[in-house]
């Protein structure tokens, strides 16, 4: 048996010796024949909230979804940073540089409310920037598609990318206590907007149950005791009861929503030699875990989000240029 347990262990210990691969964005395959036509995709107006901060990365994985979806349905598009020098130095966009007036991290314990007062304070002190650039016209656009030698031309605009939160009453989502307190609580205090209101009517939900479910003799047995004693023993376990209850329902108020990523954009195909509006379309999409054991990280959520977007866009768009192809 020894000799067994030895063989055991050197067998699991090399057996794990071993690198362990994880393709966790694999590359795009195209899925359909090339056509040759040249799509130039041209940066998406960002109208999200989200400030500069997060805008390169959100144009990024944005362009690199669009232009890897592009390719699976045979479309070739010019390389971004191509497009983008091309745009700078027309003078359609100006690269910005971001200036920190201060550490975030020693405004990490701030509330939400605070530091986005401070983020706005400090703005508004920021001088608007006065240069005046070369608007995106038909003849810019006309120039960019010769230049890229581009049969058609992808705008679109960014309304929303980027994480949320998703109130829910699932409890295959949020878990069976957070679910018993949440549906308890609405159904008994109502919804409000204050999170102290929140914390208090479950708090006052855990407070009745354990007034209900008490027992006598849990956690503390009163025949253990002596006779004169065993009548404040039986309310010390109600109290007992009443007070974990009471707090467990207060914990829960954080607990009843799932993290979720949110992407609303709108493209639009257009012909750049003419200017006429060849194809558009929109689409909101949100991504959350199907249970507690799923996801939660919010940048993987978006990109989920994102991509599936993307290809139902891309797909009408197809199905728009060449029908039945």
């Amino acid at each position: 048996m020894k000799r067994f347990t030895i063989i055991l262990v050197l067998g699991l210990v090399l057996l794990g010796c071993r690198a362990m691969i994880v393709e966790k964005l694999p590359p795009s395959i195209p899925t359909m024949p090339s056509s040759g036509d040249k799509i130039l995709v041209i940066p998406f107006s960002d109208y999200t909230q989200d400030g500069f901060s997060s805008l390169g990365k959100r144009t990024i994985i944005l362009q690199d979804s669009i232009q890897t979806t592009l390719l699976r349905y045979g479309y070739n598009t010019p390389v971004y940073e191509d497009v983008v020098l091309k745009l700078v130095e027309k003078g359609i966009i100006k690269a910005i540089k971001q200036i920190q007036p201060y550490d975030e991290r020693l405004i990490s314990d701030y509330s939400k409310e605070m530091k986005a007062f401070i983020s706005d304070a400090f703005r508004s002190d920021i001088p608007m920037q006065t240069e005046e650039f070369r608007p995106l016209d038909q003849r810019t656009i006309r120039e960019l598609a010769r230049h890229f030698k581009a049969k058609y031309v992808l705008r679109g605009r960014v309304l929303a990318m980027g994480p949320g939160y998703e109130d829910t009453t699932n409890p295959y989502q949020i878990g069976i206590l957070p679910f018993s307190f949440k549906l308890g609580s609405r159904l008994i205090f109502g919804i409000a907007e204050s999170e102290k209101y929140e914390m208090f009517s479950r708090g006052a939900l855990g407070v009745m149950a354990g007034s209900l479910l008490s027992q006598k003799n849990v956690p503390l047995d009163p025949e253990k005791y002596e006779l004169a004693k065993r009548t404040d023993i039986q309310d010390l376990n109600k109290w007992a009861w009443i007070g974990g209850t009471g707090t467990l329902g207060a914990f829960t108020q954080k607990t009843g929503s799932v993290k979720k990523g949110v992407v609303h954009i709108q493209m639009i195909l257009q012909d750049p030699y003419s200017g006429e509006v060849l194809w558009a379309n929109r689409i909101q999409v949100e991504a959350q875990p199907e249970s507690v054991f799923g996801p939660t990280d919010p940048d993987y959520l978006m990109q989920n989000a994102l991509d599936h977007a993307v290809d139902r866009l891309v797909e009408d768009l197809h199905r728009t240029i060449r029908p039945g192809g």
